[in-house]
């Protein structure tokens, strides 16, 4: 296939398909690899070897799933490496790669690798590099640098690399590559630089641009370059924060130069010019908001001038001189500019982005990509006009959060890509003070903490089976429950009972919020002369690492203990996506039973009605029966985590309950989708298979805000838990899942009259307005999505 996805005529995989068909009939498989071989002049034993590879590569990678072990040793990956040897035009390595892109041993010494090497050195037209390249170049991984990186063409590889993929580790390869006086070497177009990545973020793309600055020699082909990279560490330094040095740098250009810094280059074409007036234009409308904030206005009016005007509400020229009613901002800033109804395009006929998100599709929202100074500059004006909060939003760090200390990909490479000592060191201190204050602005912004205790399981000890006793059979079901169960009681999972007496273990999401992962809480219940006793919670959640068999061959009760049978079926972390269709695990185990005394699932030391094992689940205080020392008892408090408060605002407490009313009932939304198979079937259809959470009736809610507006909350007929993002990380649930709604924003009109939420539990979200005439609030969902 081609880097578009579209089949080329000279790949074997394409013509091997097309040899199998002729007037839409199937070709008998003799007749159709003849035609294959003919079509390429190869000899038939070649074409019988290349057509067999080529199906056994299909069918090894479309049913290997994630257990794919292509490497030395394994069968088809040999046959590969010697067939290779044989065919040296380039065709079947590239049809090799093409297929086993992900899961190749692609490093040196490995036989695919060598053999690879050997066919690149030979191509003296550097194009099988750059196609071997682009079909893996997704793994980013320094062997794939030096599969080529002293061959003739490695320049033009790396370029048409970081073109097709805009990734940073082949900028750094053409960049140490490139010569001192780069004669005749076009310029690379600008491309808007994402901040967050690695190498970015830790300085040592910078440094490495600084150190091929430093060595660009003054001839017309080294200004040329070091123009256009002048631009990029300006771009990257206001991107980042760096107002100041970016403003300097600036200025320490010659004045030639500062005037075109933001204009297309000679040397490009029109496609590569027009690719670029996005991040051009950015740039420059970035470093004139930091000379604003400098009071630098005409400079920065200057650079503004050669930006395209878009038509309707524009918040940075509206924050220099404002154009619109303090009033008017709520909508235009959360809801958007209704009257721009036509889709704005700059002189090249590319499409402007407008702004919206999953958030919503106000100005705000496309904000959260602008420069830190033009969010500044815009936030000036939404605190005089009242915003408080919005202004808050825009001063925080709104790229995702990246550990600079992250593994770079440079570092493994460090014997080729060389980087001064001094822009290392300078670099490195712009990454390690934007990292404190990342850190400290995320700190401020995740609330304070209420979490009293961390929670940790019941006590229980893992054991295997009685010797002799079997395991009980994967495809056997066990003993069905009565339909006519209690209420409380979830979906049952194992069920045993002996006269009047029974016990039922079940799924609930009571406090285990796993979204559309099968991941919720185990409870117990016990019947006894012939009433159910309150059930009681495990502090296990399936899959994490347990799941319960439907039946064994041990009793479930052992006098006062709970003997449950069980088989590690540990999720994998790493293969929980939205939606979960990948799911696979990471360790597997069966023939095992948890002893679990039952006296301590009922534990409960301080007498408030909540077992110790619940309570360090919610982050309660097992040893205090009024956690929040508001003077009701866990047990019995609508609120057991956040203090009631009559004080608070009426109006307030009813945005907080149409909030609730906005948040109840979405988990029921989830299509709950099991691990895959042995043999997984299509990821859509294992969606499609997906089943509901579990069923039973609940009393508890969950939800996270940074701001606490449930205080007021009087008479709710549910418990409700209040966390801050702060709590989330103290309460130490270890790696199960847990998806509670969390109230991503909250934005207040000045006078009161009008609130926009946004709310996201991970894998189902949406927005709200309320408004407000005197004390009645009204709400209405103006957005929502789900993966």
């Amino acid at each position: 296939m081609s880097q578009h996805g579209e089949a080329e005529p000279d790949e074997l995989e394409y013509q091997l398909y097309v040899s199998g068909e002729k007037d839409e009939k199937e070709v008998p498989v003799d007749a159709a690899v003849q035609a294959f071989g003919h079509y390429f002049g190869f000899a038939q034993e070649d074409a019988n070897a290349y057509a067999s590879l080529i199906v056994g590569l299909v069918n090894y990678f479309e049913t290997c799933d994630r257990q794919c072990a292509f490497r030395a040793g394994q069968p088809l990956y040999d046959e590969a490496a010697r067939l290779l040897v044989r065919e040296r035009s380039g065709r079947l390595l590239k049809a090799v790669v093409a297929y086993c892109r992900h899961e190749c041993a692609f490093e040196p010494g490995a036989p695919l690798y060598d053999e690879a090497r050997q066919q690149i050195v030979a191509d003296t037209s550097g194009q099988l590099l750059t196609e071997v390249l682009k079909r893996i170049a997704q793994d980013e991984t320094p062997a794939l640098v030096r599969l080529g990186w002293d061959t003739p063409k490695a320049l033009d590889a790396f370029r048409d690399l970081y073109l097709y993929t805009e990734k940073e580790i082949w900028l750094a390869a053409f960049l140490s590559r490139l010569p001192d006086d780069p004669v005749g070497v076009a310029t690379l177009p600008a491309m808007h630089r994402d901040a967050g990545l690695p190498d970015m973020r830790s300085g040592a793309l910078p440094a490495l641009i600084d150190t091929t600055l430093a060595r660009l020699k003054p001839t017309p082909d080294g200004l040329r370059w070091r123009k256009v990279l002048e631009g990029m560490q300006v771009g990257h330094l206001v991107e980042r924060g760096f107002d100041a040095e970016a403003v300097r740098r600036y200025r320490a250009l010659p004045e030639a130069m500062k005037s075109d810094l933001f204009k297309a280059s000679a040397d490009w074409s029109k496609e590569a010019a027009c690719r670029s007036v996005d991040a051009l234009e950015s740039n420059a409308v970035a470093l004139g908001a930091a000379l604003w904030l400098e009071g630098q206005a005409e400079e920065a009016r200057t650079l503004w001038q050669g930006v395209s005007v878009t038509p309707g509400f524009n918040p940075l020229r509206d924050a220099i001189t404002p154009e619109v009613t303090d009033k008017a901002l709520f909508e235009l800033y959360l809801v958007g500019d209704q009257t721009a109804v036509e889709p704005h395009k700059d002189a090249c006929g590319n499409g402007v982005f407008r702004g919206g998100s999953l958030e919503g599709n106000g100005a705000l929202f496309a904000l959260a990509r602008a420069a830190p100074a033009v969010r500044e500059v815009v936030a000036r004006r939404l605190d005089k006009a009242g915003y408080v909060d919005m202004a808050v939003w825009l001063r925080r760090p709104q790229a995702p959060y990246i550990d600079p200390e992250a593994v770079s990909f440079l570092e493994p490479l460090s014997d080729l890509i060389a980087i001064a000592p001094d822009m290392a060191r300078t670099w490195k201190a712009f990454a390690e003070e934007a990292k404190a204050r990342d850190e400290a602005l995320l700190r401020a912004s995740n609330g304070p903490g209420h979490v009293k205790v961390a929670g940790e399981p019941a006590q229980w000890a893992e054991n295997p089976l009685p010797e002799g006793m079997s395991a009980w059979p994967e495809d056997k079901e066990g003993p069905k429950p009565p339909r006519n169960l209690s209420k409380w009681i979830g979906s049952v999972v194992r069920y045993e009972a002996s006269g009047k007496e029974a016990t039922v273990v079940y799924e609930s999401a009571e406090y285990d919020l796993a979204g559309e992962i099968p991941a919720y809480g185990l409870w117990v219940a016990l019947k006894r002369d012939g009433r159910w006793q309150t059930p009681l919670y495990l502090g296990l959640q399936t899959h994490f690492p347990y799941v319960v068999t439907p039946g064994s061959n041990l009793p479930l009760i052992d006098g006062d203990r709970l003997r449950l049978e069980v088989q590690v079926r540990e999720i994998d972390l790493d293969t929980i996506t939205f939606p979960p269709v990948s799911l696979d695990y990471k360790r597997k185990a069966k023939g095992l039973y948890l002893d679990i005394p039952l006296e301590s699932l009922r534990a409960d030391a301080d007498g408030d009605g909540l077992t110790d094992v619940e309570e360090r689940r919610l982050g309660l205080d097992p040893a205090q029966g009024d956690s929040d020392g508001d003077g009701l008892i866990d047990g019995v408090d609508p609120l057991p985590l956040s203090a009631y408060s009559a004080a608070t605002d009426p109006r307030l407490s009813q945005v907080a309950r149409l909030v609730l009313e906005a948040l109840a009932g979405h988990e029921a939304r989830a299509i709950v989708i099991r691990p895959r198979p042995e043999q997984p079937a299509d990821d859509i259809l294992a969606a499609i298979a997906g089943g509901a959470a579990p069923k039973g009736f609940r009393q508890t809610l969950f939800v996270v805000a940074e701001k606490d507006i449930f205080a007021g909350i009087a008479g709710a007929p549910f418990r409700l838990i209040v966390y801050s993002p702060t709590d989330l990380e103290r309460l130490g649930r270890g790696k199960a899942p847990f998806y509670p709604p969390q109230i991503i924003n909250l934005f207040a009109a000045p006078d009161g009259s009008a609130y926009f939420v946004n709310w996201s539990a991970g894998w189902v979200g949406g927005s709200l307005i309320i408004r407000c005439q005197k004390e009645v609030c009204k709400g209405e969902t103006v957005g929502g999505w789900i993966t």
